[in-house]
């Protein structure tokens, strides 16, 4: 008989990374560029390329997780987004495929 100590313990967690193709451009594209594109840049943040992207990566955690005034939060569809971004940023190296 196996106890629940050893059940958990092979539980895997499942987690697939992420693409900035797939799952994090779009979210930009749809979210952040009115305010953050080529013709108007925010704080001098542009989200339209990933190189300038991976420049302020530090910058959006803080905007994202930032709970006051500066929150950008509240700008993107729901709470996945934001994890997706958080995600893709500290556990993914900002993969691109």
């Amino acid at each position: 008989m196996v106890g629940c100590a050893e059940v958990n313990k092979s539980v895997a967690y499942s987690y697939s990374p992420l693409s900035y193709v797939n799952e994090i451009e779009p979210i930009f594209a749809h979210n952040c560029i009115r305010c953050h594109g080529v013709e108007v840049a925010r704080g001098g943040i542009y989200l339209t390329e990933y190189d300038s992207i991976i420049m302020v990566s530090d910058q959006i955690l803080e905007k994202i997780e930032n709970t006051g005034n500066e929150n950008m939060y509240r700008f993107l569809n729901s709470p996945e987004d934001a994890y997706k971004i958080r995600d893709w940023i500290q556990k993914d190296n900002m993969a691109y495929e």
